[in-house]
């Protein structure tokens, strides 16, 4: 079963981000950017658009491939890629929170620690 990313998306932003972690404008601005930046890498690698994919499209290997995506041809530091594999761990364990069907595929996703 595929589940649409946009709904979890809203409200990872609107009642996690804002409601219940209360983070500053600027960091929720930061958490926006990185999910902006990984769903359009992942939809051009899927040949998709970006309002048809599903949380199951998001997988360890796209996330890896999205990584290295920052380094070599965006030329972020490894700081700064770290950070942005930050923000997506958080949003995926956001959506393990959210629906117990997804957690195979959040823990799937999350076995990037061996990402640098």
């Amino acid at each position: 079963m595929d589940h649409d990313i946009a709904q979890p998306v809203r409200s990872f932003f609107q009642n996690y981000l804002t409601a219940e972690r209360n983070l500053s404008p600027l960091t929720v601005l930061a958490y926006r950017d990185t999910l902006k930046l990984l769903l359009s890498f992942a939809a051009r690698r899927l040949r998709k658009s970006c309002v048809v994919l599903h949380v199951e499209d998001i997988t360890a290997g796209i996330v890896r491939e999205f990584l290295e995506h920052l380094e070599k041809e965006r030329g972020n530091c490894a700081r700064t890629r770290n950070a942005r594999l930050a923000v997506i761990r958080t949003f995926f364990n956001y959506l393990a929170s959210l629906d117990p069907r997804l957690v195979e595929q959040c823990q799937a996703d999350d076995g990037l620690s061996g990402a640098r």
